[in-house]
């Protein structure tokens, strides 16, 4: 199963970089909207979602909208160490700092830590997703504990090449509720 998964990451990889920036941003702009005519986006006050990276789906815009809207935006915040995930609130993008793998993430000593019973749904990421919900995630097994401690609604922003048949799972691995492409909203 290790093979096909390092296979899927890989394909899916390749795809992202060949990607240009105008249709990146195109496709980007096409997924946020599809999200914002979604109830979980329209009903959210405390939204949590990652600092995109590596031609992920953009989600600095969407950060941006959250707040143009009065909605709260919370980041994770990993411990490699512990395996445990944690997500701040972020007010400004000064608040954030580079970390492991270039990842962003909220600077601990500028931002708040936010009770998880306060999140209203959250933006998972993914390298692949398969159309019943599966998730093929980096490796690291964060958001799959994460996600296992609470019934928060998940969704997916992919692009359409992200999504597939079906992916290789695990027992320990968690589902998202909805993925949105620039083609289409899947929910399983």
């Amino acid at each position: 199963m290790e093979t096909k998964k390092k296979q899927l990451r890989a394909k899916v990889k390749l795809e992202r970089q060949q990607l240009t920036e105008d249709t990146y941003l195109e496709w980007s702009k096409q997924i946020h909207k599809r999200l914002q005519n979604i109830d979980y986006w329209k009903k959210a006050e405390v939204v949590a979602m990652s600092f995109s990276i590596h031609f992920e789906v953009d989600t600095i815009e969407l950060i941006k909208e959250c707040w143009k809207a009065s909605k709260r935006v919370v980041l994770p915040r990993v411990n490699f160490l512990t395996k445990e995930m944690f997500f701040y609130e972020v007010t400004s993008f000064e608040q954030l700092e580079e970390t492991k793998f270039s990842l962003k993430e909220p600077n601990v000593e500028k931002t708040n830590r936010i009770d998880i019973n306060e999140i209203d749904f959250v933006l998972v990421p993914g390298v692949a997703f398969g159309k019943r919900g599966e998730r093929l995630g980096y490796g690291g097994g964060f958001y799959d504990r994460f996600l296992a401690q609470t019934n928060i609604p998940k969704v997916a922003l992919a692009f359409s090449f992200q999504v597939f048949a079906q992916i290789p799972v695990e027992i320990h691995d968690q589902r998202v509720d909805l993925i949105v492409t620039e083609n289409e909203v899947i929910s399983r």
